[in-house]
């Protein structure tokens, strides 16, 4: 548990049928809300709309073939919250391990870099 708590990446365990086995510390930060209030619920309860989304078509391909991917996507949490979050998924006999973290702050550097770099072509 300490080792979990201690990342700096939200990490997520979902059995087979999508249960949310366990959360560490920093999932809950990201989440907003107590282990205890997304433990022990379907992944589609807690995160309502990604059953039938990207991200619920990424989680059933990992399962089915069995090898880790990753992505990146924009999700907006149930406060209301948008972020974009880089998810590693990987298979595990339990079902799936989640990792991810917040990678807003890059991905809006990367957006100002890229509109700095069209303003000097146009120029």
């Amino acid at each position: 548990r300490a080792v979990l708590d201690g990342m700096g990446e939200g990490f997520g365990l979902l059995d087979r049928d999508f249960t949310i086995l366990d959360v560490n510390a920093e999932a809950q930060r990201l989440d907003g809300r107590a282990r205890e209030a997304i433990t022990g619920r379907s992944h589609w309860e807690v995160h309502p709309g990604t059953e039938h989304s990207h991200i619920g078509d990424f989680y059933r391909r990992v399962l089915a073939t069995g090898r880790p991917e990753e992505l990146e996507h924009s999700y907006r949490w149930p406060d209301g919250r948008e972020t974009w979050l880089r998810l590693r998924a990987f298979p595990v006999p339990e079902g799936l391990a989640l990792f991810y973290g917040d990678v807003s702050a890059r991905r809006a550097a990367e957006a100002a870099a890229r509109e700095s770099a069209e303003r000097v072509a146009l120029a």
